[in-house]
């Protein structure tokens, strides 16, 4: 009984993040010096997933979000964009689970963004410049116009291009961590709820209200 609710919540989870993804495609969202980028807030259901459910079933829940927003046109290169996402997330949750030796909330919120900016630094690397490099000098030409400057030789594109896409992720890993802490840590009854699914994982590594 408890697996099959466990089970039902990753589908829940997973199809609620994708919904998010999907009806939050607005320009609010963009991250302005370079506007194909937008803070997905489907990433906060994603990781609220994993602080209730846990890393394994978290995994699930990444996949079917992945696997959903596959399914819809728009993204800047299908698949890959999408791809992106799942990396994206993942390496928040990794860094996050530091706290699972350091039980202390800031360490987990530091180790999600710095897991989260390096990863995506080498995926955005293999992005511009290995399977796509079509993109490098549209993105940068985005970039300097936004920062009213000429760039014009490879070695200053790629080094403001990666400084503004590192800045993105680590304001991002701000936003996916600390919004659904917080969430559980002021809603005792979601807390209560989610226990009848399973113990929540979080639970074990910090103290919330019951």
């Amino acid at each position: 009984m408890a697996r099959s609710k466990e089970i039902a919540s990753i589908a829940i989870f997973g199809a609620l993040s994708a919904v998010i993804t999907t009806i939050t495609n607005l320009p609010i969202f963009r991250f302005p010096p370079l506007p194909f980028l937008r803070f997905d807030i489907g990433e906060i259901i994603d990781f609220l997933a994993f602080l209730i459910l846990g890393p394994i079933s978290a995994l699930f829940v990444v996949l079917v979000h992945f696997l959903t927003i596959s399914a819809f046109p728009g993204a800047q290169v299908q698949f890959a964009s999408q791809a992106m996402k799942a990396a994206a997330i993942l390496s928040t949750i990794l860094g996050f689970l530091l706290i699972t030796k350091i039980k202390r909330e800031i360490f987990g919120i530091a180790g999600a963004l710095v897991s989260r900016v390096v990863i995506m630094t080498f995926a955005n690397y293999l992005f511009f410049l290995v399977f796509f490099p079509a993109y490098f000098d549209g993105s940068a030409s985005m970039l300097s116009k936004f920062l009213g400057i000429n760039l014009t030789d490879f070695w200053s594109k790629f080094t403001l291009l990666f400084i503004f896409l590192g800045i993105f992720n680590a304001i991002h890993a701000l936003i996916t961590t600390i919004i659904p802490l917080y969430i559980l840590k002021v809603s005792p009854q979601l807390v209560r709820v989610a226990s009848s699914i399973k113990p929540l994982w979080i639970t074990r590594y910090l103290n919330f209200k019951k």
